[in-house]
């Protein structure tokens, strides 16, 4: 807290950030509260639990307009740290921190203890124990009251901050107190960035914009299996941090546009094998994405070279360049909402594309309908496999570009994702139900298309699923389905009767040879249903 005031006297409102979980950041947290009350400071709280909610705390405290962040020993924030450090700077903010492993991975300034001195007293403590026989219950208890304060350079350039000036407004601690009262410092001009041109939460509502997209992707694979496949996907949340950690790889290789491409063959690997599970070997489609889903988290591990964190801080990635390139446009501080909203488009349009095609077709049919596909001589378990693919791989998009937003890649960046996804799914559909309900009301008039008496009584038809049949002409128009009118006068009338009633009697043995047809597949036959006669 001293550091605080040593370099920036007018601080007013400190911003203190931890989990109020960690039982190593009370006591921290508690002393700070009591000597900012002691000064009169006033101080804002933001806490978190998650790497997410930590990134929300962070927003709120620049929302908030704090002078500078104090953090104490915090595991939740350290792992979060590579998120949170570029927005803290980009708003003119310092983080000081309670360890030196804050700076090294972004914060401004982090104060620890000496180690090297507690390694120096713990080893003559040991020492006097093996070779001395001291008793271990007697040793007292050391308490070092000296520390290290860990500035990171590169923040410190980026807040405009001069790093001499900084060595000099922190000195020991015995010679701060001695000419606390007589020492002047000069502030330096650029300790705070430029105002923002718009307001100032529209960096925050921008972040989210960006976060949200990203997680669209996510939804849209959600689209693809749950909704269109009717196949619940429970191997997302490995998946998603499968195509983060392989991306991160791939960008830490200088392949920044090439971990795109390399997380999305990832994921289509990944929904291969759930597909496996499921058709081939026949495990239930939930159990399947769990066995998955379980598998997953020691891949991931060992994709990320058996650590549990990856730090993009020093790495080119897709937002990196972006930024590069929209440097001089109205869009510069925008740079990931638009790769965020780019990547969501091509992607749309691309899948808009692929649902149209011939596979396309077969896939959204599968989940309709599969023994009607079946029956067209369409293999259900190839279809379910290049759905599942492409929905895993869309997962593995949206991670690799989660982990190169936030510049690190935690091996629990998925948990939740499944969830999130689901919820949007069922909210969207939800309100897009509702708005075409209302549509339809609105309307004066529904289109009538006009088929074949034969094809109308089969659509009625209520055994064997014969209205299967007609499903391929008219399933696909939003229209009510009516026999042709007959003719107005009475001769006309009689005769169109007649004709009618012919064509009613030469159906019915074809209705009755589908039905028998499908009462045999049922029973056990395998083969595919045709008809009886030419279409």
């Amino acid at each position: 807290m001293n550091l605080i005031f040593a370099l920036n006297p007018d601080a007013s409102k400190i911003g203190l950030l931890y989990d109020q979980g960690q039982d190593s950041s009370a006591t921290a947290i508690a002393a700070a509260k009591a000597h900012l009350d002691e000064l009169g400071i006033e101080y804002v709280e933001r806490t978190g639990t998650t790497t997410d909610e930590v990134m929300l705390a962070a927003d709120a405290l620049i929302a908030d307009g704090v002078d500078a962040v104090f953090t104490p020993q915090d595991n939740t924030v350290m792992t979060a740290e590579l998120s949170i450090y570029e927005k803290f700077a980009a708003a003119g903010i310092p983080q000081f921190t309670g360890a030196d492993s804050f700076a090294l991975n972004g914060a401004f300034l982090g104060y620890g203890v000496d180690y090297a001195n507690l390694g120096v007293e713990t080893a003559d403590m040991v020492a006097d124990i093996l070779i001395n026989g001291a008793d271990t219950a007697t040793t007292p208890v050391k308490t070092l009251d000296n520390g290290t304060a860990t500035v990171n350079t590169e923040i410190c350039a980026e807040l405009g901050l001069d790093f001499a000036e900084v060595e000099a407004s922190s000195p020991p601690l015995h010679q701060r107190e001695r000419d606390h009262h007589r020492r002047e410092l000069r502030r330096c001009s650029g300790l705070r960035l430029e105002q923002w041109i718009s307001p100032r939460c529209s960096p925050l509502v921008r972040r989210r914009l960006s976060w949200g997209l990203t997680c669209s992707l996510t939804a849209l694979a959600l689209y693809l299996s749950y909704s269109m496949l009717n196949v619940c996907d429970m191997s997302t949340d490995g998946c998603f941090t499968l195509g983060a950690a392989v991306g991160a790889i791939v960008a830490l290789a200088g392949h920044p546009w090439l971990s795109l491409g390399a997380a999305m063959a990832a994921g289509v690997c990944s929904g291969f094998i759930v597909a496996l599970l499921q058709t081939r070997m026949g495990v239930n489609s939930l159990l399947a994405g769990i066995i998955v889903n379980t598998a997953l988290y020691s891949i991931n591990i060992a994709v990320m070279g058996g650590s549990s964190l990856l730090n993009l801080n020093k790495a080119d990635t897709v937002y990196t360049a972006a930024k590069a390139a929209l440097a001089d446009t109205a869009f510069a501080g925008s740079y990931k909402l638009v790769v965020s909203g780019a990547a969501v488009i091509l992607a749309l349009i691309l899948l808009t594309l692929f649902l149209r095609t011939r596979l396309g077709l077969a896939i959204r049919a599968t989940g309709d309908n599969p023994i009607m596909v079946r029956s067209s001589s369409i293999n259900p378990a190839f279809t379910t496999t290049v759905g599942l693919c492409v929905a895993n791989s869309l997962t593995a998009l949206s991670g690799c570009l989660m982990a190169q937003a936030q510049k690190a890649v935690d091996i629990n960046l998925g948990t939740g994702m499944v969830t999130i996804a689901l919820a949007s799914l069922l909210i969207g559909s939800t309100v897009m139900g509702a708005r075409r309900r209302i549509q339809a009301r609105g309307r004066r008039g529904a289109r009538r298309c006009h088929l074949p008496p034969c094809v109308h009584r089969c659509t009625a038809a209520e055994h064997a699923r014969v209205h299967a049949q007609a499903c391929l002409l008219g399933d696909s128009c939003a229209c009510d389905i009516h026999p042709v009118s007959a003719p107005a006068d009475a001769a006309a009338q009689a005769a169109h009767g007649e004709k009618e009633r012919r064509a009613h009697a030469e159906d019915i043995p074809y209705i009755q040879d589908l039905q028998s047809r499908h009462g045999q597949r049922e029973k056990g036959a395998d083969r595919p249903l045709a008809p009886s006669r030419p279409r």
